[in-house]
């Protein structure tokens, strides 16, 4: 009862924003769409490729068979549905840039092992805009958690982007703007190993892959 009346939330606050009109409020929940799926679209890539995990019914039939499966870690709806739980934390590292003209939000710190300087031209901290952030990403995470567990688990067969697809209503008129700022896509860390994770009962175990594979990952 509690999660359904946190996505009833949810969705009623999503309509609202729709509906709003200020450039305030669109920049701010385009900026959190944004965000999410910046930050979706990161952990998904840091995880080895040859992480894999077993789903299906574990349970044998009568032939003594189990109808299991092995998929990719990184596409499996415990993996994403646990992103899902934490990644609006991540919006305390955006803020407000002016980008020709447009308020848009963009990360701003750096992530873990990433080299260069910081781009703060036009930078526009602020902790309330932050926190407003962070609850307009957990808003739209919330509002559509299932479809976007079921695109990245379909991604190889979508022709359209994520973003497009779920921040189109949000971003209007920016949604060129973000395209053309949006972040290069990171490297899976092949050289570093993966990280150990434990079994996940009904919703699968999760492996490395190969002996190989993990020695070299």
């Amino acid at each position: 009862m509690k999660v359904l009346l946190l996505t009833v939330a949810a969705a009623l606050l999503v309509a609202t924003v729709l509906s709003a009109k200020t450039d305030r409020e669109i920049s701010l929940w385009c900026g959190a769409c944004q965000g999410l799926f910046d930050e979706i679209e990161y952990m998904i890539s840091q995880v080895h490729p040859s992480k894999k995990i077993e789903t299906g019914n574990f349970r044998m039939d009568e032939h003594g068979r189990r109808n299991v499966q092995s998929v990719s870690y990184a596409r499996s709806e415990a993996f994403l549905t646990e992103v899902l739980e934490t990644v609006c934390n991540e919006m305390t590292n955006y803020s407000l840039f002016n980008v020709e003209g447009q308020n848009i939000y963009r990360r701003y710190q750096k992530r873990p092992g990433q080299e260069g300087t910081l781009n703060l031209t036009n930078f526009g901290w602020s902790s309330d805009s932050q926190a407003n952030l962070k609850l307009a990403c957990n808003a739209i995470a919330a509002e559509f958690e299932e479809e976007i567990v079921e695109f990245y688990q379909r991604a190889a067969e979508k022709k359209t982007k994520a973003r497009k697809k779920f921040c189109g209503g949000y971003c209007k008129d920016v949604m060129k703007l973000y395209e053309k700022h949006a972040p290069k896509p990171a490297e899976a860390p092949l050289n570093v190993k993966p990280v150990e994770t434990k079994d996940s009962g009904a919703g699968g175990s999760a492996t490395d892959g190969s002996a190989a594979a993990a020695a070299t990952a």
